[in-house]
């Protein structure tokens, strides 16, 4: 590598302050200042990737880690953030080399791997369950709140390291960072509110859904949604009721007609009742 003259460094400095000032516009250029006049040097280019991470601007991503890895094959964090940027933007035959060097394989599992992802939205946060498709993907299977503009089976793309644990039941899942949404679903998300449902009521109406291949969530329980903290293990209770004894659910659907056929089976079936069905997206 070529010696760093002293000018360079101190744009990269000059250029770390503008990122802690969120002046992105002006960090950038003076990075590529100083990789026009020292183009060996590994700190801009790693630079460059880390901010067009942040900023979800994945061919960038990609543009950037693969200048760190040419020059710096051992770094392994770039690595991983170069199959990020590589599941992002599709290019998944470079995003299967970069996990073979991992000793991962890149064939999809027959049994996938459930974890948990938070989402962040309107400065809360949210855990919600996922199957893990690959390192770097994975599709929703909780509905998640409304305001965060995702919905069951949403392709999700997640960052490499656990940020916590959350524990149901008596279960625990890693928690992984969403970075971004790759593919919709065809889903909607749906809620409405039961009567009196029992524990068994709840059972028979997953089942009901289920079979239906409809997305179910109990959304009474409101501690997966809080204030973004230093925590790192969460918990959840699968089902919990208002103090009227009536307990929220949401579905994730295609259509109306399959979310209100498993609500009348299971009105037949436990002799409950419902009411105020809505659409949120």
């Amino acid at each position: 590598m070529e010696s760093v003259p002293e000018e360079c460094r101190a744009l990269l400095l000059k250029a770390d302050v503008y990122v802690e000032q969120g002046d992105d516009y002006n960090a950038i250029k003076l990075y590529k200042r100083a990789i026009r006049l020292a183009p060996s040097w590994i700190s801009p280019y790693a630079a460059l990737g880390q901010l067009y991470k942040r900023r979800k601007e994945w061919k960038a991503v990609v543009y950037y880690h693969k200048k760190v890895v040419s020059l710096d094959p051992k770094r392994k964090e770039n690595w991983w953030d170069l199959g990020i940027g590589a599941s992002a933007t599709g290019r998944f035959r470079l995003a299967r080399t970069v996990w073979n060097k991992f000793g991962i394989s890149s064939t999809p599992r027959q049994k996938p791997v459930q974890i948990a992802v938070q989402l962040t939205h309107n400065g809360m946060f949210e855990v919600v369950g996922a199957l893990k498709i690959d390192p770097a993907r994975a599709m929703l299977i909780s509905i998640p709140h409304p305001k965060s503009d995702r919905s069951y089976r949403d392709i999700i793309l997640i960052d490499k390291n656990r940020i916590g644990t959350t524990i149901t039941g008596n279960k625990k899942w890693p928690i992984f960072q969403e970075l971004d949404l790759l593919k919709r679903s065809h889903f909607q998300t749906w809620s409405c509110v039961l009567e009196n449902a029992t524990e068994h009521d709840l059972q028979i109406l997953e089942k009901l859904a289920d079979e239906a291949k409809v997305g179910i969530e109990i959304w009474s329980n409101a501690s997966k949604s809080m204030d973004i903290s230093n925590r790192s293990e969460y918990f959840s209770t699968p089902h919990a009721m208002n103090e009227e004894g009536e307990v929220i659910i949401a579905f994730g659907a295609r259509r109306a007609r399959h979310v209100r056929e498993v609500l009348r089976s299971w009105q037949v079936i436990s002799l409950k009742r419902w009411h105020d069905l809505e659409r949120h997206r």
